[in-house]
Parts: C-alpha cells; structure tokens; sequence
C-alpha cells in the first residue's frame, strides 16, 4: 500500500462492502426514489442527485487508489464510473446494467485480496 498505514482484513471486507452499497445506490437515485422505494423526484431531479452521487463514487474511487494499487478489478470500476458520467437520464437499462457490473467487480476485489492474504 501506498499510504503510511495498512488495512486489516475486517477494514477491508467493510470498506468493501460499504463501496459496493454506495455502488447499488445509484441504480434507485437515477430512478427517483427514495429510502421507502417510493418516486419522489422528477426526473431531471433524480439525474442530478445520480450525477452528485456519481461523482462522489469515483472521488472515493480514486482516492483509494493507493490501497488498490495491484487489483485489477479496482481499475475496471475506476474506469466504469467515470464512464458512467456521460449516461443520460433517458439510460435506465445502461445504469441498471453497470450498477450490477459494479457491485460485481467489488466482490472479485474481495475474493482477490481474501485469496492473496
């Protein structure tokens, strides 16, 4: 790792796994949706709320790039976010289709680290 500190395994398998909820989030933020399901936002409203969410992703993403320094699915997820900023509000298939792609990459970037420790 690159920075002054090392991750033990369960800051690991937490980071992971709250990366991959915040991944899974995107899909109901483009939808319009709120915490009970329910459309509560146009949507213009919920294309920029999945914009605002979007790019706290990838500056979350990149900033860890030091501790993934190695994992080559740390790199497709860097590179499918970004990707993911010129959807438009009319892709719903395209974000549902990459939300899911994500949330995969993250859990091979566990079995990877889990696999080499």
């Amino acid at each position: 790792m690159g920075y002054n500190f090392e991750l033990g395994d369960i800051a690991i398998n937490e980071s992971l796994k709250i990366l991959r909820n915040q991944c899974w989030k995107l899909l109901p933020i483009f939808e319009g949706k709120d915490i009970n399901n329910e459309i509560i936002y146009t949507p213009d409203e919920a294309y920029e709320n999945y914009q605002k969410h979007l790019t706290f992703l990838i500056t979350k993403v990149s900033g860890a790039s030091k501790i993934w320094i190695d994992n080559q699915y740390y790199y497709e997820l860097a590179m499918i976010l970004n990707g993911m900023r010129d959807f438009t509000k009319d892709e719903h298939d395209r974000v549902k289709y990459m939300v899911h792609h994500c949330t995969h990459l993250i859990e091979k970037m566990k079995t990877e680290v889990f696999n080499d420790a």
